[in-house]
């Protein structure tokens, strides 16, 4: 399956809902949260402090306590309780909301690069999010060589050279969508299946090794966050309702 959307970004309601055919998806810009980064820092588990300590460098510390603060902001909102209340189980590194206080079913997944993270939530659904800072200069071919599918590979190459980056990026973040709503770690097995990546191809899982069923189970859209970025989204199932929101703290 594939979807398009050209991600008009809104502020939400104060109240906030969600059914089995929504995917709402919150862009937060990082640069105007650290503001309230000891705010944030206040509503973390004692795991979470843990895990931000264990980051090297203070910029790296302070972007996961701005993502997984803000995360449980806007999570809090949904369930209508206090945020720092939230529990999460993991399932191969992906946080869950602790099934006790999951009445909705609610499931997310972030990303976060630049000056922007994206979480994208949905009721029980898997789901997996992007978002890259694009680099010119990055060894785009090579990465590609290394990790993406050979035929993925051998589309990149045919294209014109001003195209290349573009459809790289395309790739990398449908394919590390795709990944992180399955719940696989990163970069296993992204040369076993293949997305789109073409220019003025629609976005869609197009081959998988392991079961040819697969790519009709999956909606995967391009989002597009603010300029200089790439992102995309990938969510089980279709019959699916995008929006989007920016998080306003």
């Amino acid at each position: 399956m594939n979807n398009t959307n050209p991600a008009i970004w809104r502020e939400a309601a104060e109240e906030l809902s969600i059914d089995r055919n929504d995917v709402q998806v919150w862009r937060v810009g990082l640069r105007t949260a650290r503001c309230e980064i000891e705010q944030l820092r206040q509503i973390l588990s004692n795991d979470e402090l843990q895990r931000a300590g264990r980051f090297y460098g203070q910029q790296h510390r302070e972007r996961f306590i701005l993502a997984r603060g803000t995360l449980r902001r806007i999570l809090g909102r949904y369930m209508n309780i206090h945020p720092e209340k939230l529990g999460f189980s993991y399932i191969n590194s992906k946080p869950e909301i602790m099934p006790e206080l999951d009445g909705k079913r609610l499931r997310f997944n972030i990303s976060h690069a630049g000056d922007y993270m994206l979480a994208a939530i949905t009721a029980d659904r898997m789901i997996g999010v992007d978002i890259e800072l694009i680099s010119v200069d990055r060894p785009h071919l090579r990465i590609a060589e290394r990790f993406f599918s050979h035929r993925e590979t051998t589309t990149l190459r045919a294209l014109p050279e001003p195209q290349q980056i573009g459809a790289f990026y395309a790739c990398w973040t449908r394919k590390e969508a795709y990944i992180k709503a399955r719940g696989l770690g990163v970069f296993r097995g992204l040369d076993c299946f293949s997305v789109s990546l073409a220019p003025g191809e629609a976005a869609a899982l197009t081959e998988t090794e392991s079961d040819p069923e697969e790519i009709k189970r999956w909606t995967i859209l391009d989002i597009n966050p603010a300029s200089g970025y790439r992102a995309a989204a990938a969510v089980e199932g279709g019959d699916v309702k995008f929006r989007f929101y920016d998080w306003k703290p």
